[in-house]
């Protein structure tokens, strides 16, 4: 599987993945790119597999329902001034 691949497993977080394993097989496969990839792009492999390792199903979940609940209102308040 290819590294962006992996990335996106870990990302959908789907029912039979093992985290854990893509998070190792992803750093597996950036420890092999290291020499191809450049210092920013191993930046935001780091950041973006630590954000995902380090937050919750429930928080994410209760996250982006308060961020769909707060456009709403904001859509709705624009709208209503037009």
């Amino acid at each position: 599987m290819m590294l962006q691949h992996k990335i996106l497993a870990l990302k959908a977080n789907d029912k039979g993945t093992d985290p854990e394993a893509l998070v190792r097989d992803i750093y597996k496969a950036v420890s092999q790119m290291k020499d191809q990839l450049p210092r920013d792009i191993l930046l935001l492999i780091e950041q973006f597999v630590s954000f995902y390792i380090n937050i919750s199903i429930h928080i994410l979940s209760a996250f982006f329902i308060e961020l769909t609940q707060t456009a709403k209102c904001f859509c709705g308040a624009v709208s209503s001034h037009d």
